[in-house]
């Protein structure tokens, strides 16, 4: 009786099988990726506007550098990837979403918080900096300015993660450049300071939307890059912290 209820039950698991890959085929996913800032301080927001237009949307989110990303995009893995840098990466199509302002930050204790004449930019590119890590948008944006004044001095340390370089800067060890979204409410608790810088050096990067030009971003992913082109045009500056 037994070995006749399996061709049964076998065909019964088979059609659940077969239910189950038809509904998550049926059902609509978008899989993107993102840098680690837009990640952290950005992405979220854009999500939840999507979900409010989309609830029935299942979003998968992988984080990584910019590079990582721009590699991801160009080789088709993902369809849609959010970067930071300086420049569109080369080859792909893209749409610039905001501008994000980069600082050069010091722990309370460093020469340069008490300072008060400006950094210039052939100081800072002779000064040991904490850098992110190879790959990332914030390190290739400060690069590309720096090197305009001289090769840019041997890093003090480079670290993979915004909280690692705010801990490492806060510890005195030496200046960092990070963006104002991370360290905003550093600058508030006074756990760090902001250094001037004169008016030759600025520091700013662009957050960018990123695809493979034969397939530029529609339905859900074309959505997604509207409402975030809209939130951050509606969204106010930040303005400078001043020093404690």
């Amino acid at each position: 009786m037994v070995e006749l209820g399996r061709p049964v039950l076998a065909a019964g698991l088979a059609l659940m099988d077969g239910v189950a890959k038809l509904h998550r085929e049926l059902s609509p996913q978008l899989h993107v990726i993102a840098s680690k800032t837009i990640a952290d301080h950005r992405i979220p927001q854009w999500l939840a506007a999507l979900r409010k237009l989309r609830p029935e949307l299942a979003v998968e989110l992988d984080v990584a550098n910019s590079q990582q990303v721009t590699t991801a995009v160009r080789d088709r893995e993902i369809v849609l990837g959010f970067v930071e840098g300086p420049q569109a990466p080369a080859g792909l199509g893209s749409r610039v979403l905001v501008a994000d302002e980069l600082v050069v930050v010091v722990a309370p204790t460093h020469p340069w918080a008490t300072r008060t004449r400006p950094v210039s930019a052939r100081e800072l590119a002779d000064t040991p900096l904490v850098w992110r890590e190879k790959g990332s948008g914030t390190r290739d944006t400060v690069w590309a300015a720096l090197q305009i004044h001289g090769t840019p001095a041997r890093p003090a340390a480079e670290l993979g993660s915004a909280a690692a370089i705010l801990a490492t800067t806060r510890s005195g060890l030496a200046p960092a450049v990070v963006s104002r979204l991370i360290v905003a409410h550093e600058l508030r608790a006074g756990t760090l300071y902001e250094v001037d810088l004169d008016d030759s050096l600025v520091l700013t990067r662009k957050f960018r939307a990123i695809w493979h030009r034969s397939t530029p971003p529609s339905g859900p992913a074309g959505d997604l890059v509207d409402l975030a082109a809209r939130i951050e045009a509606a969204r106010p500056t930040v303005r400078r912290s001043t020093k404690n």
